[in-house]
């Protein structure tokens, strides 16, 4: 009795090769008219050269989590989780953003392909049906488009970081997002126009934007003799700095830190300083700071 013939190995790599080719994401379809056979796909999933992420589409292993979990649903990352993908500053909200073509149809639960969505009590995901294939990844829309979608739905404070996170990186140019902001509805444009590449992180965003909200001008990034550069400087002698994780994670940087505001101080400047987490969990007690220095006149010479 002659055993079935087995498919080569090169011919399983070949798949994962071709499915890789196309951004990590291929249709059935496409990879049949690669040559591959039916079988061959069914081996390939079950060595973990590909994984089947529902009915007609297969993806390579190494795409993220919310990747996968996206193209099971039936469609590709935005919004915030979009904005994750590519390192933009975005909070984590726990929700699986996908936008979907108009015409989609049997959207899956993200964690089962045989699971419908429309059928889970607490789905945990946000879908636009908006997606007609533009610019981005097979998996994931492009920057712009993410942040398209979070001035769309989300808060005017965080939409601001994310622009700004998004520009500094250089994933979006100061004159692209010019453009989309030209056509943004006139009522979500809000703070948005002063966004730009200035801050260095999302603490930094979230600060500026609750700077200019409360109208306390300020100049960013302002270089000082002897200190380098500031976060903020208000008035003429209120220096208002955010730290990131590097506070708590690195030693070398909180004695810099410390160096830094002895320095400061000898110049005749009063320092403020906060953590990421005050400016963006608690707003009041740093707003209450600020204002509690103005009203001193910390901030004149």
């Amino acid at each position: 009795m002659l055993l079935p013939q087995q498919p080569h190995p090169v011919a399983m790599k070949t798949i994962y090769y071709d499915v890789r080719r196309r951004g990590g994401l291929a249709a059935t379809y496409e990879l049949l008219r690669d040559g591959h056979t039916s079988h061959q796909l069914t081996t390939a999933v079950r060595r973990g050269d590909v994984i089947r992420v529902r009915q007609g589409h297969y993806a390579c292993p190494e795409l993220s989590t919310p990747e996968i979990r996206a193209s099971r649903v039936g469609g590709r990352l935005t919004g915030l989780a979009g904005a994750r993908h590519y390192g933009i500053w975005a909070p984590a909200t726990g929700i699986l953003e996908v936008t979907v073509h108009p015409n989609a149809r049997s959207l899956r639960s993200p964690t089962d392909k045989t699971v419908r969505l429309s059928t889970l009590a607490r789905p945990r995901v946000q879908v636009s049906w908006s997606d007609k294939g533009a610019i981005g990844t097979r998996s994931v829309t492009s920057p712009l488009l993410c942040l398209r979608e979070i001035v769309r739905t989300k808060s005017p404070l965080v939409a601001f970081a994310a622009v700004e996170s998004a520009l500094f990186q250089g994933l979006v140019s100061q004159s692209r997002w010019t453009r989309e902001l030209a056509e943004t509805p006139r009522r979500r444009r809000g703070q948005l126009s002063a966004s730009n590449r200035n801050s260095e992180s999302g603490g930094e965003s979230l600060m500026k934007y609750h700077l200019i909200v409360d109208h306390i001008p300020f100049e960013q990034q302002r270089q000082i003799d002897r200190v380098g550069r500031v976060d903020f400087l208000v008035g003429a002698k209120l220096v208002v700095e955010v730290d990131g994780a590097r506070f708590h994670n690195n030693p070398h940087a909180f004695e810099e830190d410390r160096r830094r505001d002895a320095v400061l101080s000898s110049l005749g400047y009063r320092v403020l300083r906060f953590s990421y987490i005050q400016v963006e969990r608690r707003w009041e007690e740093v707003s209450a700071a600020i204002h509690a220095a103005l009203s001193r006149g910390d901030h004149l010479s």
